[in-house]
């Protein structure tokens, strides 16, 4: 059942809480071009690009209203296509978009308004630069919303921190003969703060939280749970109280010594060895996360997954803070802040609708 933290409300508009209470805000709204939710007509994503990124500066807006001054804001946006929004066969039973809602794409722009037009988005004076008109890309143009995105949110005030690759580990289900392209296997997710402690003057103006250590390492003992790593994870190889950094290919392990010996060739010899993998790049701006599915998912159509959200609360937010989700569908962020010992409260559209 959907928790009873989230309250049905437009994100686009004034939220119903008690202002500046939420240390950190965790989403993932409706990806531009992708699919529809239901039938109000303040949801967003079936827009022109332009406008659904003037729609989640909206989103910023209302956040800088619920976060605290040094509050946070970790935002999972996915890319489109520009075209028509999927062959009609997509649609069809075993279709990768069966049991869909069909629609129009909308016209896929891209580009910020006239200067003349520009304090509407930005409440303040125009940014140099930022001048040309709408531009309509061409069909198969690759949209790159979440950069238009973070450009958008630069431009209204926001500090972004780091773009970091969410690995999925899986392609989403695609013709490659039909598309012609590179398969689809990762996400973006956007680190955005609203000041910095800068200087002499940390001590006046406190900074976000960050906690860098927050992120457990994961153990892997045996030949199963390393070969189920993501390609491409780095780990290490505890034997004989020495540490021995690997990296992964598949089922293939390798790695070298200080004198560049081999220490072992496949996880097995691994778990022969008695060695433990423990987990070390996760720290970085790529996170292996497979997609999956979350412990409150209630028949939602595009749930984040637990360890996004858990990943995302334990870096920014300390126990007893508050997390919000301006979109939190079925209640991932919400159920994983409370997992956490932290409070977690959200919003959306169609809140209650996902409940069994």
């Amino acid at each position: 059942m959907v928790s009873p933290m989230i309250v049905r409300a437009n994100a686009t508009r004034t939220l119903p809480f008690r202002p500046h209470i939420a240390t950190t805000a965790i989403t993932s709204p409706p990806y531009p071009g992708r699919r529809s939710y239901g039938d109000s007509p303040h949801e967003i994503g079936l827009e022109a690009l332009h406008e659904y990124c003037r729609n989640i500066v909206e989103v910023g807006e209302r956040l800088k209203e619920v976060l605290t001054p040094t509050g946070s804001w970790w935002l999972n946006i996915g890319d489109y296509s520009c075209g028509s929004g999927g062959a009609g066969g997509d649609y069809n039973e075993g279709g990768s978009k069966e049991g869909q809602r069909k629609y129009r794409q909308g016209p896929p722009t891209i580009g910020l308004p006239k200067r003349s037009d520009q304090n509407d988005l930005f409440t303040g004076p125009s940014v140099d630069g930022w001048t040309h008109d709408h531009t309509r890309l061409a069909p198969g143009n690759w949209g790159l919303a979440p950069f238009h995105v973070a450009m958008h949110l630069q431009g209204a005030g926001w500090i972004l921190r780091k773009e970091i690759v969410w690995d999925k580990g899986n392609r989403k289900p695609e013709d490659l003969n039909h598309v012609r392209r590179p398969g689809e296997s990762h996400e973006t997710i956007l680190f955005f703060a609203q000041q910095m402690s800068i200087g002499k003057d940390a001590d006046k103006i406190p900074g976000y939280k960050y906690n860098p250590d927050a992120i457990p390492k994961r153990r892997h003992d045996n030949a199963d749970t390393i070969r189920a790593l993501p390609p491409g994870t780095t780990g290490r190889l505890i034997k004989a109280n020495r540490g021995h950094r690997l990296k992964g290919t598949g089922d293939v392990w390798y790695g070298e010594d200080a004198k560049g010996n081999p220490v072992a060739e496949t996880s097995l010899d691994i778990a022969y060895a008695g060695g433990i993998m423990l987990s070390v790049n996760e720290e970085g701006s790529v996170w292996h996360v497979a997609p999956g599915r979350s412990a409150s998912d209630d028949g939602h159509s595009a749930v984040m997954p637990d360890e996004i959200a858990e990943r995302c609360i334990l870096l920014s937010t300390d126990e007893g803070d508050v997390v919000f989700d301006p979109f939190a569908g079925s209640g991932t962020t919400i159920d994983a802040a409370e997992r956490l010992n932290r409070i977690g409260i959200g919003t959306d559209l169609y809140a209650g609708i996902w409940e069994n």
